[in-house]
This record gives structure tokens, C-alpha cells and sequence, in this order.
């Protein structure tokens, strides 16, 4: 009774913090919201559109392993950027670079065009996902820190899912206005066309961001200087996250297969199942503040982490769908609800002028899981099946969630939590 009173109250107090966040936090979300939509219609179309255009499977694994790369490599100077012309005019250059590129896409079809493209799609990904947590950071109260964060990340699930359903239709509706087939690469051109329109378009909330003060009087410091300074802290939020990311790469890149294979699902079937899963865990990233607020940072995301292995290992051992089904959403709730939380906590632990490096490091570790871990995956596949990745990725997220829990949930960790000037 006394949980769900908490529990009640957290989300009367929820809502005055939501319609409380300050004017650039309200512009940030808008422009989360909008390049949320970009990404999920690029990402839907660009191998369906690489297809059109003849290139086989090998090119698209190129391509795809390419943007990771790049995303990975222009981390840490993205974060050096933003520390240097400041958070506004760095997120303003990502949204410039991004339209660029899926429009690039469209213009310049060869081999050689597209790889370019493909690498400039690359920076302007980086950009945002190095900025965004250091912006947020600066521009909101520490009572309202996890609220923000947590509503961005919820911002960009909900656009997954709008997105997904826009570039899933778009090639059909704009092939029926040229009178080309859905499948015709003049449909996919059309598509991405409005997906880089989108991308535009989210300069418009970014150009009325006010000007970053902290800018000004912000020491910056050469990156390696702060890992130096704060080694030990940045191992202990880094090292278990990626963990958690060589788990999650041996999987979740495969998780349209996997179902179809081990449960026999048709591809439509597949499909509801990734749009309802955006949406519970869109639904979860939003509840997370709440659980942070009764529970505690830390407490909050090794719980959330923790009961999301039972829900891995019934995906993996289940031979009933619907019983695997509901696991698979309550796996994909719990583990996006507890990011927006843990990167709220760490850009509270670490001092201003690392921020950015901390967050490019984390987006660097986060990567670097997803290139490696999916060429191991694809081998055990080969050899022996699902079920030992099922096993190793649940001890990678063991393993990860139990260092968290020693690194943070034992001890005080120093919290700078300025309030925004």
C-alpha cells in the first residue's frame, strides 16, 4: 500500500516537473523528436534502398559496419567540438551534416558516393549522442535531471515507433505519386528525401536554443587530461557498460532471426512485435524518474538491469511464443529504461569540463560493443545455435550489473549537480 502511494505521488510530482523544464530543455525534446524520426526512417530504408539500386548483401554489411566505425571514431572529437564552439552550435552542425548526408544518399548513387555518405551519416549520428547528455546536464535543475533525461530517451522510442510506421509506408505512397513500383529505387530517393527534410527541419528548435553560457567561462581541458584526472571513476561507469554491450551485441542485432527461427514467426509478426516493444519501452524509459525518485539512481537501474536476465534467459528457453513474447517486451523496457537513468547519474559524478569526454567514452564503449560482439555472434551461430548466446549474454549482463552495483551501490561517489546559470 505504502509503494503504491509513493508510487502515485511520484507521478503527480512527475508532471510538475515535465511542464516545469526550461526553455531550452522544451527545444531540445523537440529536436530529439525530430532527429528520433530521421534516424528511424534512414535506418528502416537505407538497405531496402541499397537493394533498389543492385548492390548485394555484402555491400550493406559494409556500409552498416562503416557508420558504426565512424560514429565510434568522431565521438571523442565530437565531444572536444562541443567543448570548444559550445553544446548549441555542435548540435546545430549534427543536424546540418545529417540532412547532408541522407540527402547525399539520394544524389550521388556510385560505390564511392554512398560509402562518403555513409561516413558523413556516421558524424552527424555522433554528434547528438555525444552532446545531448552534457546539454541536458547543464540546462535543467538536479530535481528534474532524471525527468529530462528520461523523457528525451522516451522521445526518441516514440519517434522509433513513428518513424518506423512513416518509412515503412512512405515508399508506397510516394511510388503511387511518380507511378513507380514501392520497391522502385525512385520511391526509396522520394523517401529519403523527406526523411532529410525532417532532418532540416530540426534545426528549427536548435537555432532558437539560447546561447550556451557556459561556454564562455568553460576550462577545456585536452581529453586525455581528464581521463588521467578521474581514471579510476571513469573505469567504473565505462567498464560494466560495456559489458552490458558485448551482451547486448551478440543478440540484439539478430533479434528479427532469432525469433524466426527459434519460434517460427513470420516477418509481420516480427515487425508488431519490434513496434510494441518501442512502445512499452517508451512507456518504461518515461516511468524510470519515478523508480530513480523512490528507489535511488543507482537502485533503480541495477533492479531494472538485474530482472531483465530472467527475461533473457525464458526468450531463450521458453518453447511457448507468447510466453517468450512478454519476456522479450519486459527485456526491452527494463534495459531501456535504466540508460537514461545511469547517464543522468554519471554526468552528475564527473566535473564540467569532462562531461563531454564522458559522454563521447560512453558512446565509444557502447559501440564498440555492437562492432565486435556481432562477428562472434554470427560464428557461434554457425556452430552451435542460439541457446550458448542466450547463456554468454546473460553472464555478460550478470557480470556488468553486479560490477555497477559494487562500483556505485556501496559507496558515495561525489555528485557535482550545479544549477543551471
Amino acid at each position: 500500500m505504502q509503494l503504491t502511494i509513493s508510487l502515485s505521488q511520484g507521478l503527480r510530482h512527475y508532471w510538475s516537473y515535465v511542464t516545469g523544464f526550461g526553455y531550452n530543455a522544451r527545444l531540445f525534446l523537440w529536436s530529439s523528436l525530430l532527429s528520433g524520426v530521421t534516424f528511424a526512417i534512414s535506418g528502416l530504408l537505407l538497405n531496402f534502398y541499397l537493394v533498389s539500386l543492385g548492390y548485394r548483401q555484402d555491400f550493406l554489411g559494409l556500409m552498416a559496419s562503416l557508420t558504426q566505425l565512424t560514429t565510434l571514431i568522431a565521438s571523442l572529437p565530437a565531444a572536444m567540438l562541443s567543448d570548444a564552439i559550445g553544446r548549441k552550435a555542435a548540435l546545430v552542425w549534427g543536424a546540418i551534416i545529417t540532412a547532408l548526408a541522407v540527402l547525399g544518399l539520394v544524389v550521388f548513387t556510385s560505390t564511392e558516393g554512398l560509402i562518403a555518405m555513409g561516413v558523413l551519416y556516421g558524424i552527424g549520428t555522433a554528434i547528438p549522442i555525444v552532446v545531448a547528455a552534457p546539454f541536458m546536464m547543464e540546462n535543467s535543475r538536479p530535481d528534474e535531471r532524471t525527468h529530462l533525461f528520461s523523457i528525451s530517451f522516451a522521445l526518441q522510442s516514440a519517434a522509433g515507433f513513428a518513424g518506423g510506421l512513416m518509412g515503412g509506408n512512405l515508399p508506397e505512397w510516394l511510388g503511387g505519386l511518380f507511378n513507380v513500383s514501392a520497391r522502385d529505387a525512385r520511391a526509396y530517393q522520394a523517401a529519403l528525401v523527406v526523411a532529410a527534410v525532417v532532418a532540416a527541419a530540426t534545426l528549427v528548435p536548435l537555432a532558437r536554443l539560447r546561447s550556451d553560457p557556459t561556454a564562455v567561462r568553460r576550462t577545456i581541458r585536452r581529453p586525455l587530461t581528464g581521463v588521467r584526472a578521474e581514471g579510476r571513476l571513469l573505469f567504473k561507469l565505462l567498464f560494466p557498460n560495456l559489458l552490458i554491450s558485448l551482451g547486448a551485441g551478440l543478440l540484439i542485432p539478430f533479434a528479427n532471426v532469432f525469433l524466426r527461427e527459434l519460434y517460427g514467426v513470420s516477418d509481420s509478426e516480427v515487425g508488431g512485435l519490434f513496434s510494441l516493444a518501442a512502445l512499452v519501452a517508451g512507456v518504461a524509459i518515461a516511468l524510470g524518474p519515478v523508480l530513480a525518485q523512490r528507489f535511488g539512481k543507482i537502485r533503480a537501474v541495477v533492479g531494472a538491469q538485474a530482472l531483465s536476465v530472467p527475461c533473457l534467459l525464458i526468450m531463450g528457453f521458453s518453447p511457448i511464443f507468447p510466453l517468450a513474447f512478454v519476456a522479450y517486451l519486459f527485456r526491452t523496457a527494463l534495459m531501456q529504461m535504466s540508460g537514461p537513468i545511469f547517464n543522468a547519474y554519471s554526468m552528475e559524478v564527473v566535473q564540467d569540463e569532462t562531461r563531454a569526454t564522458v559522454s563521447s567514452l560512453t558512446s565509444m564503449v557502447w559501440t564498440l560493443g555492437w562492432v565486435v560482439s556481432p562477428i562472434v555472434s554470427g560464428q557461434m551461430q554457425v556452430r552451435y545455435g542460439w541457446l550458448p548466446i542466450i547463456i554468454m549474454m546473460a553472464a555478460l549482463y550478470v557480470a556488468g550489473i553486479g560490477l555497477t552495483h559494487i562500483y556505485f551501490g556501496r559507496s558515495s561517489v561525489r555528485v557535482y549537480a550545479p544549477e543551471p546559470p
